[in-house]
């Protein structure tokens, strides 16, 4: 029985699958499997698969999302570790051999992660860095984690028997992008965590995947995941010490802020409006709003001129 299963989720990936398959035969540490649940591919993705079958397993479902095509993958996986990987994204050679070591030596930690480099591809298909995805400065807790999702999820390694306990990824259209970080909050109210503060993987930033892609669906994902955790645990206000109305305000105001950035005037609108209706007296807030208004209606008699001319 090998000690690690990698998990991989795959969806039309199959112009970066290569790589990323690559980039775990090339790990340090060799005691592992590795799963790779196609996703209802219409691209080349299942040939490029079944020329690995002699090194991994290849799993085939209908179109259900991530978290689905993770959960069929955590069906078949064995290990006594699991760890999770985009088929976009890429691993450091140590990572797995690091994290087999931390789980080993930490036996109250349930779940390890470490930093990533967020990098995208020049006209030369060089790789080029445009950020760092840290843990750095979090406090490792529930409440940490619940402030902010300070893990990437293409980092992760964490005990099966975890899972056990704490279940599954949740499997609703309403937290796609989100159901890592629901799991990761429901392993953080059980379980320690644990942070390694090396790069340990690089994710892969283009036009179709979370952070490269639709901002607007990002922070109504995070919404979704903070409503999901709050209904599971109603609890969790009192015993975190959480003011919900300042945690809302702060989410409301930092999702506008993002939005307003990327030109989403009309979303960033909304958000600050909520915002507002939790604290109508925020100047920066009524500033920020009545600008996205200008800037949505502007936007709009430009669209109409066009359309008429």
């Amino acid at each position: 029985m090998p000690k690690v299963s990698v998990v991989i989720p795959s969806y039309n990936h199959a112009a970066y699958l290569s790589q990323t398959v690559q980039s775990v035969f090339a790990q340090s540490f060799k005691d592992y499997e590795v799963v790779v649940i196609d996703d209802g591919s219409s691209d080349r993705s299942m040939e490029l698969l079944l020329s690995y079958q002699d090194r991994l397993t290849v799993l085939s479902k209908e179109n259900g999302g991530p978290a689905s095509a993770k959960n069929m993958g955590l069906r078949s996986a064995v290990g006594e570790y699991i760890a999770f990987l985009d088929s976009d994204d890429l691993w450091t050679p140590d990572k797995l051999g690091l994290q087999v070591r931390y789980l080993d030596d930490h036996r109250e930690v349930g779940l390890v992660f470490g930093d990533a480099v967020a990098f995208s591809e020049n006209e030369c298909g060089e790789h080029v860095e445009t950020g760092r995805l840290t843990g750095a400065g979090h406090r490792l807790s529930f409440g940490g984690l619940f402030n902010v999702n300070f893990i990437p999820s293409c980092t992760v390694m964490v005990r099966r028997a975890c899972l056990d306990s704490v279940g599954v990824f949740e499997e609703s259209r309403d937290l796609l992008g989100g159901d890592d970080y629901e799991l990761w909050l429901r392993i953080a109210r059980r379980y320690r965590l644990g942070y390694i503060p090396q790069i340990l993987a690089k994710y892969r930033l283009h036009g179709r995947n979370f952070l490269g892609g639709n901002v607007e669906k990002g922070c109504a994902s995070h919404l979704a995941v903070i409503r999901k955790i709050l209904s599971r645990y109603p609890e969790l206000p009192d015993e975190e010490r959480i003011d919900l109305d300042a945690y809302m305000r702060r989410f409301y105001a930092n999702a506008g802020r993002q939005l307003q950035k990327h030109g989403r005037y009309d979303a960033a609108r909304r958000y600050f409006y909520q915002g507002l209706s939790l604290r109508p007296v925020s100047p920066k807030l009524w500033v920020w709003y009545a600008w996205c208004v200008v800037k949505a209606r502007y936007g709009a008699a430009r669209r109409e001129a066009v359309d008429v001319g």
